[in-house]
């Protein structure tokens, strides 16, 4: 792994642990690498995996949403 990916991938647990109360590792797989690879910002890549990789999960979207809206005060 690089060390972009290992920064980036650290923004990425922090924001979900403030969200979701865990990190990715406690979470279904995502394609963190290509989000990574592809530009997105660790927030879009949230977005990305609420939508894609945890749209089965129930409350997912709306926990995100709401994390979004109190993070954006």
């Amino acid at each position: 792994m690089t060390d972009g990916f290992i920064l980036w991938m650290r923004s990425v647990n922090a924001q979900c642990n403030r969200a979701f109360g865990m990190d990715t590792d406690f979470l279904p797989d995502a394609n963190w690498r290509p989000y990574f690879d592809d530009g997105l910002t660790p927030k879009d890549a949230i977005d990305e995996a609420v939508m894609d990789a945890w749209d089965d999960m129930l409350d997912m979207q709306e926990i995100w949403e709401d994390h979004c809206a109190r993070e954006a005060v």
